[in-house]
């Protein structure tokens, strides 16, 4: 650029000076050369600059199209791929299990005869088969539409708050359905 601004501003001088009688035409039109080049020369900068732009945004986009996001928070439990193992495009392999904290998911099998009398947001005492562990609520968020023939029962699934990450997930509990 400032080479650029130099040979302008030697141009304008060359061309006062032609004026003049004072420089050939052949020099003016030397500069004048030198001037256009220079010209060319940043406006090819200049496009390969756009294009350095535009392929950094490409590359950055490419990425984020990679990126693997989990579909909830929680701790990681199992890591069946190391770093630089080559992942399925179509989504097959595993790459991480997590295992979600809080709330602790419960599922329990209800007899059909209660199928009745349990809904969605009813609630329930939660006594967890650990020492120390007080009695805890937790609220239904499930009751499935159908029945298990054989053991006739029904699947009932509550959500038991753990912010803290107080309990760990996994333990035995007994849960007591208030009708």
């Amino acid at each position: 650029l400032a080479a650029l601004s130099d040979a302008r501003q030697r141009l304008e001088q060359r061309e006062a000076l032609a004026t003049a009688g004072l420089v050939t035409a052949e020099e003016v039109d030397e500069l004048r050369t030198e001037v256009h080049v220079r010209e060319l020369a940043l406006l090819g900068a200049e496009e390969e600059h756009l294009i350095a732009v535009l392929e950094r945004d490409r590359s950055w986009t490419m990425l984020a199209r990679l990126e693997i996001a989990a579909p909830a928070g929680g701790v990681v439990t199992a890591r069946p791929l190391s770093p630089g193992e080559l992942v399925s495009r179509s989504g097959m392999s595993t790459l991480l299990e997590i295992s979600q904290l809080h709330p602790l998911l419960i599922d329990v099998h209800v007899p059909i005869d209660s199928w009745s009398s349990i809904e969605v947001g009813d609630e329930a005492e939660v006594e967890v088969l650990a020492p120390g562990i007080a009695m805890r609520t937790a609220t239904v968020s499930y009751v499935s539409p159908i029945a298990d023939a054989g053991s006739e029962t029904f699947l009932v699934r509550l959500e038991l708050p753990n912010p803290d990450h107080a309990l760990p997930a996994g333990l035995r509990a007994r849960v007591h359905l208030t009708e």
